[in-house]
């Protein structure tokens, strides 16, 4: 007899798994923004894409960016509306956070629009509010850009890890200027034509 399947499964995403990546954000495109196809292929072509199953069926999928100093930043998490609150997105967060541990990440950031409820999400993961970014036009939504430290917090702020008050810009932030130009939060169809850092282990 066949070993069962486990009921929940993280790995790489290939490039078979495009069709359903390009789906799943095309369903949440007013939430995580939009990428190319070519640049969701360059995500999964260096291993920067994560793809979570529920009892063998695609369920959701994670990329992200590392920088030169070890920040390490989420472009799209997006999880099937039917197994939305089913912990999913948390699990998917903690996997790549450990990821980022054994890699010696600094740091984690994600961008996400201040009207969203994924906000809570966020907090209740630990991160904390460190920017939030005013578009300049009417039509974007400001993007809260959260923050959690991987390493002793003293390194970075000397109170404590928590910046005081939250930094107000209309403009990308100075200490990321190695990031991609754009996050898919910031809702305008751009991507930077870096390619995807290499993957962790």
């Amino acid at each position: 007899m066949p070993s069962p399947q486990p009921q929940r499964t993280i790995t790489a995403a290939a490039l078979e798994d495009l069709p359903y990546i390009v789906h799943l954000q095309r369903i949440w495109s007013n939430q995580v923004g939009f990428l190319p196809k070519s640049a969701l292929e360059r995500y999964i072509d260096s291993k920067n894409t994560l793809l979570v199953k529920e009892r063998g069926q695609h369920a959701g999928y994670l990329n992200w960016t590392v920088t030169r100093n070890g920040l390490l930043r989420f472009i799209q998490i997006a999880i099937d509306p039917p197994l939305l609150r089913t912990a999913l997105g948390t699990r998917l967060v903690n996997f790549t956070e450990d990821s980022a541990r054994r890699n010696k990440c600094s740091l984690i950031r994600f961008q996400c629009r201040t009207d969203l409820f994924a906000n809570h999400l966020w907090q209740a993961l630990g991160f904390y509010p460190s920017a939030i970014y005013h578009r300049q036009t009417a039509r974007r939504k400001p993007c809260l850009e959260w923050t959690k430290n991987l390493i002793e917090p003293s390194r970075f702020f000397p109170n404590g890890g928590r910046r005081v008050g939250l930094c107000q810009t209309t403009g990308p932030s100075n200490e990321d200027e190695d990031l991609d130009a754009t996050t898919p939060n910031e809702d305008d169809g751009r991507v930077s034509d870096k390619r995807p850092s290499p993957p962790m282990s």
